[in-house]
């Protein structure tokens, strides 16, 4: 019997027996063919044995034992964290079937009467080592695919709150410096360069980890009513050196008309899903067509459905007409061609309940066809409302601005006192706290991630206060106890201000309390609006 471990072993093998020529048999063969057998005679050394320095990776456990049977053994065994993963092939004499169904049920894996021939034992030991192994390699992918989203979600963090802050100083700056310099031709149109600059990078920021969640399925798309003819007049300003340098032009139809600089196509969907769609689509429409020729985009469709359709003279080479969605399917581009375009116009489309199609013949060129679902007709009312009377305050209000970076500060705080409002700032939560505990403030204007104390726990703090709760158990007892006494029985508005854009962040901010959520860069007539909204929120609870 070969008694030398040293080596390689197939598998540790705990085997527990009350007779010792079963053990000796037991051992024998599984060491004999390269297991390490470890034989103990009862119920107590094999929990000590399973539960040593080094588990076994199986248990071959009698069932009738003096002081504690094989049902009792493998219950503990199941009971215990350390153990329970364990595969337990009863062994026994008992041969009635009601014995084995209490073993499947208590947690073996397997049951074998005795007396046992070998090669039954060999080929059962074998497939549950092989199938406890394959348990183990799936354990630790699934923590491997765990730890990959978590990694996955820092960065997707980092992406949309550590670039997005600086970025949002480079696109905001150039239209303040355009407004309050004199600046020579050449100087506004670098400036205006920098600021589309920041925007593109912007859109690609935001979009690149969406595309990701769509294919995983997982994003949580927020349409709302959206007039899609903006949206098409700016890419198709964005690509007019495209234009220019193919000689190619573009024919907007909208229900059979040219567009007119005041009508509307009102769809739902996402304003930077629908733009990336749609310029995807428009650049290979103009890419594809030939020197002279118009692309025509029309706008069309029914009560419950848009129709865009995008036509060009050109053809859609055969060999990938049936893959023409498909991901890293291009033609003709060389090595600037990703063959994303499509694939995310696709993922984009369905995933705002849409759909996209293609025809394409020699005869009557290529046509996309992109649907998606349009707007209620009230919808389609508010969305004009809201465009042609953006809600301003005409008062001068006191606003509280809590911002830790200093030129988002800087610029919320020219853009706001423009209008003539006062402007008071703060660092973090704590000291928007200790700001508030001794002056009145009309609005409050919350950056969410801050150190020393975040925007979420500042506002919850803030909403606990005016209820006449005051928080307990915290370490910043006497600023509460003061803001308690001055904001009890009164509600003073809370706008989120923030760079994250995350999947339910705007839910977390309005749960703790906020009244709005703006995302960074903010647009000033966005922010005057949500203003002009909340500042008569500001009240006394009776």
């Amino acid at each position: 019997m070969n008694t030398d471990h040293s080596d390689v072993s197939q598998g540790n093998i705990l085997v527990v027996d009350d007779t010792p020529a079963n053990l000796q048999l037991l051992t024998g063969i599984l060491e004999n063919h390269g297991y390490t057998a470890r034989p103990v005679k009862d119920g107590k050394m094999a929990l000590w044995g399973a539960r040593g320095t080094i588990p076994p990776d199986l248990i071959l456990l009698d069932i009738v034992m003096p002081d504690m049977d094989g049902y009792e053994v493998c219950q503990q065994l199941k009971a215990d964290e350390r153990t329970r993963d364990i595969p337990v092939i009863f062994l026994s004499t008992l041969d009635d079937v009601s014995d084995k169904i209490k073993a499947f049920s208590i947690g073996g894996v397997d049951y074998i009467t005795k007396p046992f021939k070998e090669e039954e034992v060999l080929a059962r030991v074998q497939t549950h080592l092989e199938l406890k192994h394959a348990r183990e390699k799936l354990k630790q992918q699934n923590l491997e695919l765990i730890e990959a989203a978590r990694l996955r979600e820092d960065i997707e963090r980092i992406t949309r709150h550590d670039l997005k802050t600086p970025l949002s100083t480079i696109i905001s700056f150039p239209d303040m410096i355009i407004a309050n310099e004199e600046l020579t031709d050449q100087s506004v149109r670098f400036l205006k360069i920098i600021e589309e600059s920041g925007y593109r990078m912007l859109k690609m920021i935001n979009l690149s980890l969406d595309l990701f969640k769509m294919e995983q399925g997982i994003y949580q798309v927020q349409p709302v009513p959206l007039d899609i003819v903006p949206v098409i007049n700016k890419i198709a300003a964005e690509m007019h050196r495209l234009m220019q340098s193919r000689k190619v032009s573009l024919n907007i139809v909208l229900q059979g008309h040219p567009v007119g600089d005041d009508e509307q196509f009102t769809v739902r969907g996402e304003e930077l899903l629908c733009y990336s769609m749609l310029a995807n689509v428009m650049k290979n429409a103009l890419e594809a067509s030939s020197e002279g020729e118009c692309v025509t985009l029309t706008l069309d469709g029914e009560a419950d459905e848009g129709l865009i359709c995008l036509h060009n003279t050109g053809v859609v080479p055969e060999g990938i007409r049936d893959s023409f969605f498909e991901k890293y399917v291009t033609s003709g581009k060389g090595a600037t061609g990703t063959g994303l375009g499509t694939y995310s116009a696709k993922l984009i489309a369905e995933t705002q309940q849409g759909s996209i199609g293609m025809s394409t013949s020699a005869h009557d060129g290529t046509t996309v066809t992109i649907r998606l679902p349009k707007a209620a007709p009230e919808q389609r009312k508010y969305l004009s409302t809201v465009k042609k009377a953006p809600m301003e305050s005409a008062a001068t209000l006191e606003i509280l601005l809590v911002e830790d970076n200093e030129f988002n500060f800087e610029l919320a705080k020219f853009v706001l006192e423009k209008k003539g409002h006062k402007i008071t700032g703060a660092m973090n939560g704590l000291e928007a706290l200790e700001l508030m505990s001794h002056s009145d403030f009309d609005i409050i204007l919350m950056d969410v991630q801050m150190p020393k104390m975040d925007g979420i726990t500042a506002t919850e703090y803030i909403r606990q206060c005016e209820s006449g709760i005051i928080p307990g158990g915290i370490e910043h007892r006497d600023v509460l106890n003061k803001l308690h006494k001055r904001i009890a029985g009164s509600h003073i508005p809370v706008i989120a201000m923030t760079a994250q854009a995350m999947d339910g962040d705007r839910e977390k901010c309005l749960e703790s309390g906020m009244d709005d959520y703006i995302t960074k860069p903010f647009k000033p007539d966005e922010v005057f609006s949500v203003i002009g909204r909340l500042a008569d929120l500001k009240f006394k609870i009776s």
